[in-house]
């Protein structure tokens, strides 16, 4: 516990000094650079695994007093923790909707009534991209002519000599 917050004040310390540096306030006080965004502190706790849900939410309220500007409080395992999660932390929290995960899977909309303030779905387009090759290769396997290939000309490219 004490050595993640370190790290998240070593990380506030850096944000304030690379600021300072480049002069984005005039002034050196921490407080001048509440309104920038430039630099945000995400700090994760998979505290809930070993040590329960409340070790877990006492984490992440450490690391908002150590200078996290969003927490991400790893697979609560029920509706009920990810709302005690929401309702005993400030601030900006990330939920990580993982497939077939240990946190229940709910949409965007239901996830901001909750209270968290944005979601990572990280395996959702990676087995969309699968699916689609799946069923092309079931194509594939099914078809007695020579496969048409996608016209160039329709293709969306973002160098315009391509």
């Amino acid at each position: 516990r004490n050595e993640s917050v370190a790290k998240i004040r070593a990380a506030r310390d850096a944000r304030f000094e690379w600021r300072a540096e480049r002069g984005v306030c005039s002034s050196l006080s921490e407080n001048d650079f509440e309104d920038y965004d430039d630099i945000l502190i995400l700090a994760r706790t998979d505290a809930r695994a070993t040590m329960g849900i409340e070790e877990a939410i006492e984490r992440c309220k450490l690391f908002l007093e150590a200078g996290a500007d969003i927490t991400f409080l790893e697979a609560p395992q029920s509706v009920e923790e990810m709302k005690l999660y929401c309702d005993q932390v400030p601030g900006w929290k990330m939920a990580n909707m993982l497939a077939r995960g240990k946190t229940p899977a709910l949409s965007p909309n239901e996830l901001e009534e909750m209270g968290y303030s944005f979601a990572a779905y990280p395996f959702d387009i990676m087995c969309t991209i699968i699916e689609s090759v799946q069923t092309k290769l079931e194509d594939l396997k099914q078809r007695d002519k020579p496969v048409k290939f996608l016209n160039r000309s329709k293709m969306i490219f973002f160098h315009p000599n391509m």
